[in-house]
């Protein structure tokens, strides 16, 4: 588990490749990065800041996002099939070509 970072591009890059899957990021921050085409899929992100992230054609593919707080983050073209979403901040997101069969959002 991953917990209370504030996280780079790098460190999300190398966190990915490296460890073992699914990872769980947990009151984490994501804000402002470049996280296009990076593979999340079976993550779980649990009271995480992604605020303002550009997200544009990564997979997020059957993960779950917790109280996570994503306003004005791009998600064009992310692949969310079977993806879960509790009580998360999405307003002002952008969603073009977006995969979200299977996704739930509550």
């Amino acid at each position: 588990m991953i917990r209370g970072e504030e996280l780079s591009r790098d460190r999300v890059t190398a966190l990915l490749e490296g460890e073992g899957r699914p990872l769980v990021f947990e009151d984490c921050t994501f804000r402002d990065l470049d996280l296009a085409r990076l593979d999340f899929g079976g993550c779980e992100l649990r009271s995480c800041t992604v605020g303002g992230c550009s997200l544009t054609g990564a997979s997020f593919k059957e993960s779950r996002w917790q109280r996570c707080r994503a306003a004005r983050t791009d998600f064009s073209a992310v692949d969310l099939v079977d993806a879960q979403f509790a009580d998360c901040d999405l307003n002002n997101t952008l969603w073009r070509r977006a995969k979200v069969s299977g996704a739930v959002f509550r």
